[in-house]
C-alpha cells in the first residue's frame, strides 16, 4: 500500500493494529504505531484505542498503561480495553481501581465491562466486590439472565469464591445456558467433593437440547480433577466418557493420563496409556513426566525407549 502511493487512514491503521494485536505479533505492532505517530493518527480516539489494545493483548502491559494514561480522549472502548488488559495480566486490583474510577467520571460500563470485571474479581476471589457489582446490575434492572457472558461469569466468580449457593442460583436464572457456566459449576462441585451434584449437573447437560458434552469440557473437568486431586470424581467421569464419542478424544485421553498420575494412580494410567491405540507426543510425554515426578525412573527410561 505504501509503495502504490495511497496513503493509510484511521481505519486503515486501527484494522492492522487489531490483526497485530489478535496474532500477538507486538513488533508489528509497534512499526505501525510509529507509523501513526508519524502520520498524525496516532490521537485519532478509534487509532488510540486500537493501539492500547494491540499491546494488552501482545502482553506488553507497561506500553497499554502508558498509551491510556496519556490518551487526551477516552471513551468506553478506551476503558474496556485498560480494564481487560489489566484482568488478563491479572492485576485484578488495578482492574477494579480503574472501574471505580471510570464510574466516578460518569461512564458508564457495559456488558463487556462488567464481564472483564467480574473476572478481575474472580481471580482475587473478591466475591464482596463481585456481589455489590451483582446487586447493582439488579437494582439497575440489568437482566443478567439474557447476558450470557456476564452471567457465566457471575457463575465463575462465585464458584471460584466457594459460594456455591449463589453460584446455583445464578446459574438457574440463565435463560440459554452455555458450556462454559455449565463446565464452571460442575467443576466447582466437584472441587467440594460433592461428586452426586457434579454428576447429576453433568448428566443433565448431555440431555441438554441445546449442548453436546464436547471434549473442550470433559479434558477442562479431567483438569480440574488433576489439580486438586479429586481422583474418585476422576474415575467416575472416566467410566462417563468412555460412554459417549467425544471421550474417545485424544485430547480427553491425555486428560485422564494426566488425572491418574497426578493423583497418584500410575498403575491405572499405565493401563489406559496401553490400550490407547492412537497415541500422541503429548501423550507420551505426560506418561514419563508422570513416571520420573513419582520416582518411577526405571518405567520412565522404558517408555522412552
Amino acid at each position: 500500500m505504501g509503495f502504490s502511493g495511497i496513503k493509510p487512514n484511521e481505519f486503515t491503521f486501527s484494522i492492522n493494529l487489531k490483526a497485530s494485536g489478535f496474532v500477538g505479533i507486538v513488533e508489528n505492532g509497534m512499526q505501525i504505531h510509529n507509523m501513526c505517530i508519524k502520520s498524525g493518527f496516532e490521537w485519532v480516539t478509534v487509532v488510540s484505542n486500537s493501539i492500547l489494545d494491540m499491546y494488552a493483548k501482545c502482553g506488553r502491559f507497561r506500553e497499554a498503561a502508558r498509551m491510556f494514561d496519556v490518551m487526551p480522549v477516552k471513551n468506553l472502548i478506551s476503558w474496556n480495553a485498560m480494564i481487560a488488559g489489566f484482568t488478563l495480566e491479572g492485576n485484578g486490583e488495578s482492574a477494579l481501581l480503574l472501574f471505580r474510577k471510570m464510574q466516578g467520571l460518569g461512564e458508564v460500563p457495559d456488558e463487556y465491562t462488567i464481564t472483564s470485571t467480574l473476572k478481575a474479581c474472580s481471580g482475587l476471589g473478591a466475591v464482596r466486590q463481585g456481589s455489590q457489582i451483582h446487586s447493582s446490575l439488579i437494582t439497575r434492572g440489568f437482566l443478567c439472565s439474557v447476558r450470557t457472558t456476564i452471567a457465566g461469569a457471575l457463575v465463575d466468580l462465585y464458584v471460584k469464591c466457594g459460594h456455591l449457593t449463589e453460584a446455583q442460583r445464578a446459574f438457574d436464572q440463565i435463560e440459554q445456558k452455555n458450556l462454559v457456566s455449565w463446565s464452571s459449576l460442575i467443576l466447582g462441585y466437584a472441587q467440594e467433593c460433592n461428586l452426586l451434584q457434579a454428576m447429576d449437573l453433568l448428566r443433565q447437560l448431555r440431555v441438554s437440547i441445546d449442548h453436546r458434552v464436547d471434549g473442550f469440557v470433559l479434558s477442562s473437568l479431567m483438569g480440574g480433577f488433576a489439580e486438586f486431586a479429586l481422583f474418585e470424581q476422576g474415575r467416575e467421569m472416566h467410566a462417563f466418557a468412555i460412554k459417549i464419542p467425544s471421550g474417545l478424544d485424544i485430547s480427553v485421553t491425555n486428560s485422564i493420563l494426566d488425572m491418574y498420575l497426578k493423583c497418584g494412580l500410575t498403575d491405572e494410567a499405565e493401563r489406559l496409556f496401553n490400550e490407547t491405540p492412537a497415541r500422541n507426543v503429548i501423550s507420551w510425554t505426560i506418561m514419563i513426566t508422570g513416571y520420573g515426578k513419582h520416582g518411577l525412573g526405571r518405567k520412565s527410561c522404558c517408555v522412552l525407549v
